[in-house]
């Protein structure tokens, strides 16, 4: 059985696959480690940054994340106010950057989280293109329309 006490945040979502793998069957000491170097290795974050985020999410650190429920997820609407309170003012772009996170999710994991603030920080222009891009492709269809560079 699944736990959602506090001290339990691993175990307490099916989330905790990173490259398609589980870590259930860990101590939740382990699963933090195995979980961070493997989402560490994908998104090319510090493992030291994403175990600390991965405290706060546990934890439900405030400003950014308090809004993380009881499964351990974040709303793409809480995501949005994170977003917010980054400084992006366009209401729009907030909720369009976090639509793009869950990937049409109404919910986003702590690994979801991870790549999408991966995304965010991409080192190159050929990293960050696909993320601006669907950002901006408002309606999902591959191309940007004469309206959504309006918007």
């Amino acid at each position: 059985s699944l736990s959602t006490a506090p001290g339990r945040c691993l175990a307490a979502a099916p989330f905790f696959m990173a490259a398609a793998k589980n870590y259930s069957a860990y101590d939740d000491a382990t699963s933090r480690r195995l979980l961070c170097g493997d989402l560490s290795e994908e998104t090319r974050l510090p493992r030291e940054l994403l175990e600390r985020f991965h405290a706060m999410w546990c934890e439900r650190s405030r400003p950014f994340f308090a809004a993380v429920d009881e499964t351990s997820t974040m709303s793409v609407g809480a995501l949005a106010e994170v977003v917010r309170s980054l400084g992006v003012h366009s209401d729009l772009l907030c909720r369009s950057v976090s639509r793009v996170i869950a990937s049409g999710a109404e919910a986003v994991s702590f690994s979801a989280f991870v790549r999408g603030y991966a995304q965010l920080h991409s080192r190159t222009l050929r990293e960050a293109l696909p993320f601006a891009f669907a950002v901006f492709d408002l309606d999902g269809d591959g191309l940007l329309s004469p309206a959504e560079f309006q918007t």
